[in-house]
């Protein structure tokens, strides 16, 4: 495989990261989520929402980067900016193709979006949310220097209640640490 590049999603990425999306929870939250709704409704769902990020509400506290090779979308991160008044600065989603995962692209995916959070937010702490059941995101999150925080019940997105758990940094810049190529 070629190398990986990163660059800032624009609106013209926002069927290919849904997708991605799509195709993440798909195998991800089977068993979590209705399989009505991962089989027929997701896609739609999250056309929507990335329409509505990358399209019609743009926002300077939003930062979602890509990470491509080979000419295809390998993986995205989404974060915003001092978005919770005790939790901070929001990692909203991390996924990275299913044939392209354990190669370091999540994790550096992460790194970066530490970078954007110190430049702008450096007194915020970085938080996201995994769900319960998320075993491997709960390992990978903790490999990367992440604290974690309940449970807690929330709403997923296909309306069920689901246990989830906040993932804590104490600053971006122990999120960048946690997520260097040589940590932990």
């Amino acid at each position: 495989m070629g190398e990986v590049t990163f660059r800032e999603a624009t609106a013209d990425d926002a069927r290919a990261i849904a997708l991605l999306h799509a195709d993440s929870w798909r195998r991800n939250y089977r068993g979590i989520f209705r399989d009505e709704f991962l089989d027929q409704g997701i896609l739609d769902e999250r056309r929507g929402v990335w329409t509505e990020r990358l399209i019609n509400n743009p926002d300077p506290q939003r930062f979602v980067l890509l990470a491509e090779q080979d000419g295809a979308l390998a993986g995205f991160i989404c974060a915003y900016g001092d978005e919770h008044p005790r939790l901070g600065s929001l990692i909203d989603n991390l996924h990275v193709a299913h044939d392209r995962q354990r190669a370091g692209i999540g994790r550096e995916l992460m790194r970066r979006a530490g970078v954007w959070l110190a430049e702008r937010f450096p007194r915020s702490p970085v938080y996201l949310d995994v769900l319960e059941r998320n075993e491997r995101a709960i390992k990978f999150y903790a490999a990367v220097g992440g604290r974690r925080e309940g449970p807690l019940m929330t709403a997923g997105a296909d309306g069920t209640r689901v246990s989830s758990y906040h993932v804590i940094w104490e600053s971006p810049g122990a999120l960048i640490e946690g997520a260097a190529p040589n940590a932990r």
